[in-house]
């Protein structure tokens, strides 16, 4: 107990001494709470001491180790009074080849002995990390390739069985992905989905990933995909092992071999066959799709000119019947009837139609075919040149060089009366312009017919000329208007004459002679120079493929080449050309190494429009060889072997290792120089005294091809690690024709550890052989030495043998780093409190881990535990409290309450007890003893209630164990309660709740039980909650009083509740009791709730929101809102109703829509406006435009009350309309659904998961699904929210002619459409159909065009022209012309009133040709052009007011102007027209791209197939650290073509890329709070916040200030200290910087030093979203959040000395003595003999202080006169 009094005799001045603190011992606790181990390694745990301490003190770590996880349970640490005040404990984890997941211990702190307190943080928590595939390993199971079958009707499912095998703890995620390297098998559209992932559960070992084979109706062969495990979380392994996926070939083709076919009738009835053809290419001669199933299709005969049964009949005489292809078969025959009769017939034909194909096949074109019967039955004949399939042209194809005629046949069908004759000419049929004379004669001519002759030739002689021609076609024809005698001409009249190519036109090619073939060693790199000849002509590019192959002499590597296979092309005028063969800079070559190249083929790089025949040829050299000479070989010299060479250093003297060199190339002397030098960590330990010798030559003679380099190494007996150095070969002379091997110049080589370098383990000679120690008592130290050598990391296991249950620290593992020499450990018994006599254990120590450790002689130590723990026992009450009731008249009531004794039972033992209060009033008696006997472990205390007649609570009384005797302990139940229970009455209210009507009287009874024999008084009042008597919800009970009479049980209080017209829900006020005067306790709430029930209209009046009346296409969706005005209580479910306006019928499911019944929105309480959303069903069938009314019907409450009618249906607008347009689209109108019109995405997210950053849009094919079609879409920024015009992309809506190539490695970075290369050809051009020209309409008020160029070098041409049909006329064109210097933009019109055309032109002084892309705008409109380039405006020029440009039909092309001159040259992208004039911002966001910076990819097309619903635009946010908030992009769906539509309404879809990157900013201190050190309390602080990264938007930044302790360790809110111990800092947008200020309390309270931290703790943004990631939105930085304030001790904490008047003596428990005011004065009369003066310690009483005193005369002296006025007594006073 703290004395805070001493008494002084007199008057006394004091001093404060030394001020002493007292000596406890201190505390220990955990410095490491939180330790993550690895299995098979040592961590640590800290342990740290405060306080001073006399001796050593001891503690004791130890962990629960029942799992054995760790090498021992428990190790021991101490401290001493001069050492650290941290100690340190190892453990070692048990290693094992278990699957583990992460396991937590938690280690526990305790003292040996009492002197030292163990105080909190005493527990730490020590992980053991997962091990050995604890999470498992993951793999594909499934034997691979595994097949799977596309289904013709749906899509179907492919289950692929992953395994798990190991490990099978936690939850994990695999994820997997699907390529192809097959361009034919796509991802997303033949297989399905292309990335996912699959998650196991805990223990679960097979789980399945469904992919969907997708249903395409396009034929395939087999298609392969690869399915790919990518990863899994909680670091789990994944194993590939190339798994592959194949869908079977399907949907084969079936289709007529021709679309056409032609035959004679008769002479008689004939059997004619039409081929089909199934799993067959349009080239008629590929396999595609499979063939292996028997297959069939229909067909139909059907009449069209032709009769059935009179012209034709099908197989007998059926019209209609079945095709049928066996297995394996491609190939099947119609059989037909033509029906020969004898009358004269013009040319008929009828039609042949397949359908229904079998499972897996689709319809190909030609599925109809036209089989046409020639006119016949003339009497004259019919005219017709012959046929070979009676379809095609004859084609008559020839060899100038070989053929010198060619032949025609005139047939003559029907009738063969009379003389006939034909004329006939020769004419070209190609782009030719040589007269046909000059290769065929005669070039015209007449043939005729003697009667009853039907056939006759025409011959035509082929000119054989010298000449080297290209091939050349002409056209023979019959010219019907020339026939004579009656005869018809019909049928097939023309014919083609076809000379091939002639005299090699395009050359003979071969390697010119051997000998002009050469090795040039001479460059860098060398190269073979091959030299190639062109024989003949020379016209056209050639194409040359050559193969290049290298033979070493002598079995050396081959790889010499850069390149073995080699394209390059001959151009046109070329005899002779030159290719380089490079060789590899690493190539070694030798002498008689044999290159040979081979010419493979050779083509034309471009194809004539005729063809080419008979040349380019190869020529009779196509292979040439270049052997190698001495002057061209290498000699190269290396280390033969490179493996790394062990050796044992030798024992008795020094041993050699040679070390073999080899060359190739053994020309010439050579002398090799080498060197040897240490490497690796112990480098240096590479000396003489290993190596004899450490540097040197060898000389490798002519003629020799190896050598070798000895090295001896030297004995010794010093311990040594494994040394590793470098044999190095430095040079080689002579340079000139010798050098050394690129790689092969090191060997290392490595004498093998000796002479034992880790060292022998023992125990040091200073400990003792045989310890003794005591349970509980102190620790024995231990210390094991290396002798010998200490190089290696080596680790040693001690442990006491059967000692883990007995001993702290019994077993663990020391690890010795290199030159670590000695550890110590200690080890104490532990008290386990079970008696025990002494016992012996065996402390020992063996090596431990894969390297083996020594281990010496001293290597065991006896240790003995001395006899422990209590013999005689220790006592405890059995429990903690007992009851009884008061006793009543001769009824006593006892209690028997048990003593136990535990532990030790030996010999006899007692034990006193006492009760306090010990007055016996209430219990007695008050105290007395209890015996044991020897073995005895219970006893029993009776003690008896005392009878009253007060009413009491109950009372409790402290029964204590004291006084033992005969060895016997006191353990720490020393003490009980015993409890006497109350005896008092209750008092409370009969319901605590009522629920009332407005309005209403309500009785509230109130009741007692128990005695009623005497008067009881309370007071009441109402209180106002959701309820309000000023609002007139009920009448105000300001107080009342209720008085209970004798006898009177309950009593009724009367609450009254009032009317009103405001719709209100449930409201709650109060009655409330209190001043309760009589021998009653309140039981229970002395208040009750009473509830006014909704009212008034309290659920709504339900109406629609404008607007009334929208429109809607089919697919998409349209809302309306339903509000309710006046109440929003409860919860309420609307129903509504669609009813079709022109007949009142209402709507059924599956008609317009696919929900119309039982439609109803729910609002819940405090709800004021829902939406409802309709969305007509697409049900591809035309229709006109229908209007529906939506009716709002019922209403339903079910929230609330029903027993009235508190919502209603307004009496207005509770109706709306709804106009669903027409819909005709046969091939679809495209728009997005509405759970893709507003997405979002993250640039932020967490690892794991980068799904986050990707979304994908679906688009929906609505109405049609007939044909394929194309969609464009592209994406726009905030900057054109508004909408950018409406657009044409000409490339996209363009016909692209085959011979034009689309470039994707040109598409501009980010965008994904078709860039397109313009050669400069004539024929080279895109031609717009007119469906997809502007409409003059659109465009009358203005338009712009816009396009991405990169021209080529001196480029004139258009980049777009819409011209008249002849191209004369220009409605607007746009040309460029470059050169070196400057561009020249001309823009081409016609206006009205002028017959010319106008031109404008901007010269912009920059050359464009640099190979990057640019951007050229021209917008017309309001009488002014502007030219734009790059975003920046050019160029405006202007037209007259009059001047309107006009716009008619005609021809709309890109890349040059119709028909097809001014060609441009170079690459377009994205040439477009929209429909009015740009505004500067939206030419410089089509040019910026701003959605690029955040997305990709920001263009591209979706395609659908003929029955295609749905694709896909799939975007990916693009990571960076900018600073970024919410940044809004549009999706615009631009164009569509093949018949297709856009919505109206659904074209746009917008996508959010959420805030990134501290958008709102990153917040912390950026110094110190000032001041940090206080000097006195009420101080004001203040502190700077500041904000980097973004500033975007409001951000509130909550402070608070903390207590702390030295540690660091925080005690909490400093409530007590500070005026404001919390508050915020609010940052507008943009600013940086902002400062609050903090009040110290001055609270005369004494206080040591203390130690505050002002924390930044948390950040709040205006639109209140953190964001994907906790840095994404605004943060706190974790680096600088926290500023310290350090209070100086105020107050005297040690205590103010002062003079007190008091008489009474302050108590120990009172508070704090505040310091006196004024000077204390104390009178005494002089008879009272002795003055009293009593000091107090006021303010703090810290420590121990001791104060001196004296007394000072005043007019009373204590000497000079006799006798004194006073005397002094008492020493120095000492206060603690």
């Amino acid at each position: 107990m703290m004395t805070y009094i001493e008494y002084l005799t007199l008057t006394l001045i004091w001093l404060l001494g030394d001020i002493l603190v007292s000596c406890s011992g201190g505390s220990v606790f955990f410095i490491d709470t939180q330790v993550v181990a690895t299995e098979g390694k040592q961590f640590n745990i800290r342990v740290g001491h405060t306080g001073d301490i006399d001796g050593i003190v001891n503690v004791i770590v130890s962990v629960d180790n029942l799992n054995q996880d760790f090498i021992g349970s428990s190790q021991v640490a101490s401290f001493s009074p001069i050492g650290s005040n941290i100690a340190m404990v190892t453990f070692m984890v048990t290693d094992d080849n278990e699957p583990e997941i992460e396991e937590t211990y938690i280690f526990t702190l305790s003292v040996i002995g009492t002197a030292t307190t163990v105080t909190i943080p005493n527990m730490a928590s020590v992980i053991i990390q997962a091990n050995d595939d604890a999470y498992g390993v993951f793999s594909i199971t499934d034997i691979s390739p595994m097949p799977a079958v596309e289904d013709p009707v749906s899509t179907n499912i492919v289950n692929i069985t992953l395994g798990r095998e190991l490990g099978t703890y936690g939850q994990v995620t695999v994820s997997y992905r699907i390529i192809s390297s097959d361009p034919d098998a796509i991802v997303g559209q033949d297989i399905s989905p292309s990335s996912g992932s699959v998650t196991f559960n805990d223990q679960e070992m097979s789980n399945v990933v469904q992919l969907q084979i997708r249903t395409d109706s396009i034929p395939e062969n087999d298609e392969e995909f690869q399915i790919e495990l990518v990863g899994a979380t909680q670091g789990a392994r994944v194993i590939n092992n190339n798994d592959t996926v194949i869908i079977r070939a399907n949907d084969a083709p079936i289709r007529f071999q021709q679309k056409e076919f032609r035959f004679d009738e008769g002479p008689v009835t004939k059997i004619v066959k039409l081929t089909v053809l199934r799993g067959i290419d349009s080239d008629g001669v590929t396999p595609i799709g499979s063939a292996s199933d028997i297959a069939t299709v229909n067909y139909l005969l059907m009449p069209v000119t032709a009769s059935n049964s009179q012209d034709f009949r099908g197989n007998n005489g059926q019209s209609s019947g079945q095709v049928v292809f066996p297995s394996q078969s491609r190939e099947a025959t119609i059989t037909i009837e033509i029906i020969e009769d004898s009358e004269p017939e013009v040319e008929e034909y009828f039609q042949v139609v397949l359908s229904s194909p079998s499972s897996g096949m689709i319809l190909s074109e030609p599925s109809r075919v036209d089989v046409i019967i020639n006119a016949n039955d003339n009497p004259a004949g019919i005219l017709s040149l012959r046929s070979p399939d009676f379809i095609s042209l004859p084609v008559e194809q020839i060899n100038e060089d070989l053929d010198s005629d060619v032949i025609f046949t005139v047939i003559r069908t029907a009738g063969s009366f009379g003389t006939v004759s034909v004329a006939w000419e020769i004419i070209r049929n190609d782009s030719g312009v040589g007269a046909v004379s000059l290769d065929v004669s005669p070039t015209n001519g007449i043939v005729s017919f003697n009667p009853e002759v039907r056939e006759q030739p025409i011959i035509i002689g082929i000119n054989q000329d010298a000449l080297a021609e290209p091939a050349e076609r002409f056209k023979l024809r019959l010219l019907p208007a020339s026939a004579t005698g009656d005869a018809k001409v019909e049928g097939i009249i023309e014919g083609i004459i076809l000379i091939e190519d002639s005299d090699n036109v395009y050359g003979l090619i071969e390697f010119s002679p051997d000998d002009q073939q050469t090795l040039v060693i001479d460059a860098d790199p060398r190269m073979l120079q091959l030299l190639i000849s062109r024989y003949g002509a020379n016209i056209g590019d050639v194409h040359i493929n050559l193969t290049v192959s290298y033979e070493p002499s002598d079995g050396g590597s081959a790889e010499v080449l850069e390149d073995t296979e080699i394209s390059t092309i001959m151009f046109a005028g070329e005899t002779e050309m030159i290719e380089h063969v490079h060789l590899l800079s690493t190539a070694f070559i030798q002498v008689g190494g044999v290159f040979t190249a081979e010419i493979m083929g050779v083509d034309l790089v471009a194809d004539p429009a005729v063809g080419a025949f008979n040349s380019p040829i190869l020529g009779s050299h196509v292979v040439t060889t270049i052997t190698v000479t001495p002057a061209e070989a290498n000699g190269e010299i290396g280390i033969h072997s490179l493996e790394p060479l062990r050796v044992d250093e030798p024992s008795n003297g020094p041993s050699v290792v040679r070390i073999k060199l080899s060359r190739e190339g053994t020309s010439g002397d050579a002398i090799i120089r080498w060197t040897l030098h240490g490497i690796g960590l112990y480098a240096t330990n590479v000396t003489s005294d290993d190596i004899a010798k450490m540097s040197g030559s060898v000389v490798m003679k002519s003629g020799m091809s190896e050598t070798f380099i000895e090295i001896t190494v030297l004995p010794d007996d010093i311990p040594e690690i494994d040394e590793e150095m470098s044999l190095v070969l430095i040079g080689v002379e002579p340079s000139m024709t010798q050098r050394l091997r690129s790689g092969f110049t090191i060997k290392k080589i490595i004498i093998n550890e000796n002479d034992n370098p880790g060292g022998i383990f023992q125990f040091d000679a200073s400990n003792q052989l045989s310890f003794i120690l005591t349970e509980g008592g102190e620790p024995a130290e231990f210390t094991v030495i290396r002798e010998d050598g200490d190089l290696t990391e080596q680790s040693i296991k001690y442990e006491i043998v059967n000692g883990e249950l007995d001993f702290f620290g019994a077993t663990n593992v020391l690890t010795f780093s290199p030159g670590e020499r000695s550890k110590s450990f200690s080890v104490a018994a532990i008290p386990d409190g079970i008696p025990e006599l002494e016992e012996t254990f065996t402390l020992r120590i063996k090596s431990y881990g894969e390297s083996v450790a020594t281990i010496g002689s001293r290597s065991t130590i006896e240790l003995s535990v001395s006899k422990n723990d209590a013999a005689h026992g220790i006592v405890n009450f059995d429990g903690s409290i007992f009851y009884l009731d008061e006793s009543k008249g001769s009824v006593k009531e006892i209690a028997t309450i048990p003593v136990v004794r535990s532990k030790g039972l030996y010999g006899a033992v007692q034990v006193s007890w006492s009760i306090v209060p010990n007055t016996e009033i209430d219990l007695r008696p008050s105290s007395g003893t209890i015996t044991f006997t020897s073995e005895q472990d219970i006893a029993y205390i009776s003690v008896e209630s005392v009878p009253d007649e007060i009413t009491e609570p109950a009372e409790g009384f402290t029964l204590s164990l004291n006084d033992p005797v005969g060895g016997v302990i006191i353990g720490q139940a020393s003490s009980c309660t015993v409890m006497i229970y109350e005896n008092d009455y209750p008092i409370f209210f009969n319901v605590l709740s009522y629920e009332v009507e407005e309005p209403s009287q309500t009785a509230v009874k109130i009741r007692r039980e128990g005695t009623v024999d005497h008067v009881v008084t309370l007071k009441y009042q109402t209180m106002s909650g959701t309820a309000s008597s000023t609002s007139g919800d009920f009448t105000r009970i300001p107080t009342g009083e209720l008085i209970f009479g004798i006898g009177e049980v309950e009593k009724t209080i009367f609450v009254q509740t009032l009317d009103d017209t405001i719709p209100e829900g449930r409201e709650t006020f109060y009655l409330k009791v209190y001043d309760i005067i009589g021998d009653v306790v309140f039981d229970g709430p002395n208040e009750v709730n009473i509830t006014i029930l909704d009212n008034d209209d309290a659920y709504g009046i339900f109406k629609f929101l404008p607007p009334f009346t929208q429109t809607v296409e089919e697919g998409s969706t349209v809302q309306y809102a339903i509000t309710r005005n006046g109440g929003n209580f409860g919860g309420v479910t609307v129903y509504y109703q669609l009813y079709y306006t022109q007949t009142n019928e209402l709507a059924k499911n599956g008609g317009d829509f696919d929900h119309a019944e039982g439609l109803n929105v729910v609002f819940n309480e405090g709800e004021v406006t829902k939406y409802i959303f309709l969305s007509p069903r697409m049900d591809n069938e035309p229709e006109k435009e229908k209007v529906y009314t939506i009716e709002i019907s019922r209403l339903e409450v079910f929230d609330g009350r029903t027993d009235v009618t508190l919502a209603k249906i307004s009496d207005v607008d509770s109706t709306a309309m709804l106009t669903i347009l027409e819909s005709d689209d046969p091939n679809g109108r495209f728009g997005f659904p509405i759970e893709s019109k507003e997405q979002t995405v993250a640039e932020d997210y967490y690892i794991g998961m980068s799904s986050s950053s990707s979304v994908q849009l679906q688009v929906d094919r609505r109405m049609g699904v007939f044909g394929t079609v194309e969609v464009l879409w592209e994406i726009y920024s905030e900057r054109v929210a508004g909408g950018l015009p409406k657009m044409y992309d000409l490339i996209f809506l363009g016909n692209i002619p085959s011979n034009l190539m689309l470039v994707p490695s040109q598409i501009r970075d980010g965008t994904g459409t078709n860039v397109a290369s313009f050669p400069g050809d004539s024929d080279v051009y895109i031609l717009v159909p007119s469906i997809y020209h502007p409409p003059s309409t659109e465009i009358l008020d203005g338009f712009s065009i816009s396009s991405w160029i990169q021209p080529f070098a001196n480029t004139d041409g258009y980049i777009l022209a819409k011209t008249n049909l002849d191209g004369s006329r220009h409605f607007y064109t746009l040309r460029i012309v470059t050169n070196s210097l400057q561009t020249l933009l001309i823009f081409g019109y016609s206006i009205t009133g002028s017959n010319e055309n106008g031109y404008q032109s901007v010269t912009y002084q920059r050359n464009l040709i640099d190979t990057r892309w640019h951007h050229v705008v021209v917008s017309a409109g309001s009488g002014s052009l502007e030219f734009f380039m790059d975003g920046t405006l050019i160029g405006t020029r202007y037209l007259t007011a009059a001047q309107v440009i006009i716009d008619y039909d005609g021809q709309l092309t890109v890349g040059a102007i119709y028909p097809g001159s001014h060609q441009f040259s170079g690459y377009l992208q994205d040439v477009r027209i929209y429909t009015r004039k740009l505004s500067d911002d939206e030419i410089l966001e089509l040019y910026e791209m701003t959605a690029r910076q955040d997305l990709t990819v920001i263009s591209g097309y979706l395609t659908y197939y003929s029955g295609s619903r749905e694709q896909f635009i799939n975007i990916q946010t693009i990571q960076d650290t900018e600073e970024e908030s919410n940044e809004v992009f549009t999706v615009r769906l631009l164009n569509a073509k093949s018949g297709a539509t856009l919505s109206l309404s659904d074209n746009t879809a917008t996508v959010t890329v959420l805030k990134s990157d501290n958008a709102n900013g990153l917040f912390y201190f950026p110094q110190q709070c000032q001041p940090a050190l206080p000097s006195t309390e009420a101080s004001t602080i203040t502190c700077t916040v500041a904000r980097q990264r973004g500033d975007d938007g409001q951000v509130i930044v909550t402070w608070a200030a903390y207590q702390t302790v030295s540690n660091q360790v925080t005690l909490g809110l400093a409530t007590d200290d500070f005026v404001e111990f919390t508050g915020q800092v609010v940052f507008e947008a943009g600013e940086r910087s902002k400062t609050f200020s903090v009040q110290l309390k001055d609270d005369d309270i004494p206080e040591s030093s203390e130690t505050f931290e002002i924390r930044l703790v948390n950040t709040t943004t205006e639109d209140s979203i953190v964001g994907t990631t906790n840095t994404s939105g605004a943060s706190i930085d974790d680096a600088h959040h926290v500023s310290i304030v350090t209070v100086k001790e105020n107050d005297f904490p040690y205590g103010l000395l002062q003079f007190s008047t008091s008489l009474i003596p302050p108590k120990s428990d009172d508070p704090f003595i505040p310091p006196s005011t004024e000077k204390p004065v104390v009178r005494v009369p002089e008879e009272a003999g002795i003055a009293r003066l009593m000091v107090v310690r006021a303010q703090g009483y810290q420590g121990v202080i001791t104060a001196e005193w004296r007394t000072t005369d005043g007019t009373a002296r204590s000497s000079g006169q006799i006798p004194p006025d006073y005397s002094v007594h008492g020493p120095e006073k000492t206060y603690s």
